[in-house]
């Protein structure tokens, strides 16, 4: 089916305008009205439809760990927890408050913000376009036990490294800055503090995209 001349358009779950991209609407309808999985399979559906729409969503993955820990199991029941369905209810209301995510620009300032909590860890991949900042696309995902038990600063660089490799087709070539709250992390690259090889792994893989890392107030991450 070819589409010429048109000014939006729906393609693949999403719908496409000169503005940018957003999920489509009467997929967003259909899972806000979703009643709460009864069994594993309609509950790895749910996070399937879900995590289709990941870059739409900040902050996504930790608010699903509850129903990734039911959706892991063997056979077909699931304990349907208070926790379970307040992560439902919270997924789907972060889906229905997804934003647009605007095209990227060739020539736009470009920047990675990234943070990183107990839990997980997460970043927003924005440009410059016009007088303001816009979202291009988000990342986040879970820590593993043993990764909760990182201290402050290897969680920021693990946020920067897996959010540089999560949207390495858009940065590779690309000038960008990397924002972080951990104004440790802002000279990391230039200090001569010895590294275990876990940090060095991440910082060469950083260095290899950007060395531009500057320190942003937290209210503003």
């Amino acid at each position: 089916k070819y589409i010429f001349g048109a000014d939006e358009l729906d393609f693949l779950g999403h719908h496409v305008s000169a503005d940018g991209i957003t999920p489509l609407a009467e997929r967003v309808v259909a899972l806000r009205d979703s009643r709460a999985p009864q069994n594993r399979s309609s509950l790895q559906r749910f996070l399937g439809m879900i995590n289709y729409y990941h870059h739409f969503l900040p902050g996504i993955a930790p608010i699903l760990a509850p129903l990734h820990a039911q959706a892991s199991g063997k056979g077909q029941n699931i304990e349907w927890t208070k926790e379970c369905q307040e992560a439902f209810d919270s997924a789907k209301d972060v889906l229905s408050k997804a934003v647009l995510l605007h095209h990227p620009q060739p020539d736009a300032p470009t920047s990675l913000t990234v943070d990183a909590s107990n839990t997980a860890v997460g970043a927003q991949l924005g440009q410059r376009q016009g007088r303001s900042w816009v979202p291009l696309a988000f990342f986040s995902r879970k820590l593993s036990d043993s990764e909760k038990k990182y201290s402050a600063f290897d969680r920021e660089l693990l946020a920067s490294y897996s959010a540089i490799k999560d949207f390495r087709h858009f940065l590779e070539g690309r000038l960008f800055t990397l924002y972080t709250d951990h104004k440790p992390l802002t000279f990391a690259l230039t200090s001569q503090t010895d590294r275990s090889s876990r940090q060095t792994r991440h910082l060469s893989f950083i260095a290899e995209f950007t060395t531009d890392i500057q320190h942003i107030k937290g209210k503003f991450n």
